[in-house]
């Protein structure tokens, strides 16, 4: 909030400033931020059709708006007073509905986004255009985006891309602060349709380049049929299922089942319209982050998994007393120090973000279990089941 609030704020002065002058105000020059919204005037006007010049130096501005207000033009295709309400609001009271707006957690991004649009009746594609112009990451030359950037990279929010939980979220320099890795902060909801969520902490999402440009794209994600990481994960609502079992631990083929029944709203986010085993369209993040496909092919993995419990499973009886004449051992706790260094993996869901194939590791471990229980390891199913 302190790194961005001060800026955000600034861009809606300047605004502000621009929608007065087109509202016949007077202008005034004494803060010197003519080149900023003179560059706004134009751009609003170009929005609404028309097109001027408007000449360097303060005597040409103001000329050209005199003008232009006085001949035929097209300011009544947007919500002039609307626009200049909004502003002055953002502005008010220290800035509250601005620190709001930034702030809001994610499952009322959407409603917030409507509602301030329904307030100051600014719904159409011009009104919201106009707003854009304040929230554009590209037009001012204070650079707002690195101060995001910089902010989610000190905190490591994540280490791991929260769409797909395999290909890893992190920034790393080299000795002369140079980005030798560096992961995209996606929009959740895009900023060319919804500027005024441009900025909201909870609506950026730190993902890895293939799920954020190549799976995600251009898709505009909605409230309805896609899961924001920020309000919700998959939790227990999918499971990677290892298929054609050998002998030995070998993998057929792993297959993704969904524990959320048709047709709920979150089943939706997830799968979109889907039946539970098509992956096609890009509604649900199984199909937008193509997870299925991503997953399908880890056999391999799926078998060493297996194979390394199976085989810990089996000494489990053979070090069961001695576990026992160890007065104060948490057993528990041994074991999920074992999962953690063999497994190389988060065992606890609330940690998966800390580790890539956390998620698919913790189910194909379960999957043993809920084929292998017996008495020597009722303790683990337990552990399980908690």
């Amino acid at each position: 909030m302190n790194a961005v609030l001060e800026k955000v704020a600034y861009r809606l002065s300047i605004l502000q400033k621009s929608l007065f002058h087109l509202n016949g105000d007077a202008i005034d020059y004494s803060n010197g931020d003519l080149v900023s919204f003179r560059a706004i005037t134009r751009d609003i006007i170009s929005l609404v059709g028309d097109d001027i010049k408007i000449p360097n130096g303060q005597i040409g501005y103001t000329n050209a708006i005199t003008n232009y207000r006085a001949n035929a033009n097209n300011l009544g295709n947007i919500n002039l007073q609307g626009l200049i309400a909004f502003c002055h609001d953002m502005l008010a009271n220290n800035k509250t509905q601005l620190s709001e707006l930034l702030i809001c957690e994610a499952n009322g991004l959407m409603n917030l986004n409507q509602n301030i649009l329904n307030t100051y009746v600014l719904n159409t594609n011009s009104n919201i255009g106009i707003i854009k112009l304040a929230f554009d990451y590209q037009r001012f030359s204070d650079d707002i985006s690195s101060f995001i950037r910089a902010y989610f990279r000190v905190n490591e929010f994540v280490k791991v891309c929260p769409y797909c939980n395999k290909k890893e979220a992190l920034y790393e320099t080299n000795d002369y602060n140079e980005a030798v890795e560096s992961y995209h902060l996606d929009h959740f909801y895009d900023k060319a349709t919804f500027p005024l969520l441009s900025y909201c902490l909870f609506n950026l999402v730190p993902s890895d380049n293939t799920c954020n440009v190549t799976n995600k794209g251009t898709t505009k994600f909605t409230a309805i049929h896609h899961l924001n990481p920020h309000e919700q994960g998959y939790d227990d609502k999918i499971k990677f299922t290892p298929i054609g079992i050998t002998p030995s631990n070998e993998v057929l083929t792993i297959e993704v089942e969904i524990l959320e029944r048709q047709g709920t709203a979150l089943y939706t986010k997830i799968n979109g319209n889907n039946p539970p085993n098509l992956e096609q369209t890009n509604l649900g993040n199984l199909n937008v982050f193509k997870i299925r496909s991503k997953y399908k092919a880890e056999k391999i993995k799926a078998g060493q998994i297996l194979e390394l419990v199976k085989s810990n499973d089996k000494n489990i009886q053979h070090i069961k007393k001695f576990l026992q004449s160890l007065k104060g051992l948490n057993k528990e706790l041994t074991y999920i120090d074992w999962y953690k260094k063999k497994i190389n993996s988060s065992y606890y869901p609330e940690t998966f973000n800390e580790s890539s194939y956390s998620k698919f590791c913790r189910d194909i471990h379960d999957y043993y279990y809920s084929k292998n229980e017996t008495s020597f390891n009722r303790y683990i199913v337990e552990l399980i089941n908690q």
